[in-house]
């Protein structure tokens, strides 16, 4: 589980951004809402770094916002680095995921580091939320699908 620090959930290394449930391979979202929404980032060989948006689908996204928890799956696939561009590798490219995989890597793709991109090319995601998809931590409540983290 996270906890709860001045309306801010935060949750140990190797989870889920928003919902502290465990993922196969770390993602994360950043530059966007701060929980559903982001360019989409992996953990891999010890560094985080981005995907690129070459082929970048509703599919793909559908299995990051899953990564995350967030069970309705994706309302929008970003490209052209959307919510900003990231820095570092840019681990996977040319991915055409069907929507049903665990997590990225398991997606079809050239192989990890194997790209022709730039920063300017990074994937983001708007994952749907809904408290019916939604497991608060630490006796934080669902409010208009967000854990609000204010104690009664």
């Amino acid at each position: 589980g996270g906890t709860c620090n001045d309306g801010v959930c935060t949750c140990p290394f190797g989870y889920g951004d928003y919902f502290c449930q465990t993922v196969t391979v770390p993602v994360r979202l950043v530059g966007g809402n701060g929980y559903s929404s982001g360019r989409v980032e992996v953990f891999y060989e010890s560094q985080w770094g981005t995907v690129c948006d070459h082929y970048w689908s509703l599919d793909d996204a559908v299995v990051v916002c899953r990564q995350l928890g967030y069970a309705s799956g994706a309302m929008a696939a970003h490209k052209s680095a959307y919510f900003g561009q990231g820095s570092g590798p840019i681990w996977l490219d040319n991915l055409m995921c069907d929507g049903s995989e665990p997590d990225l890597f398991n997606c079809t793709h050239p192989g990890v580091g194997i790209e022709n991109c730039d920063h300017s090319d990074d994937a983001g995601v708007e994952c749907a939320v809904t408290c019916d998809d939604i497991v608060c931590q630490n006796g934080a409540v669902c409010i208009e699908g967000h854990c609000n983290c204010t104690f009664g």
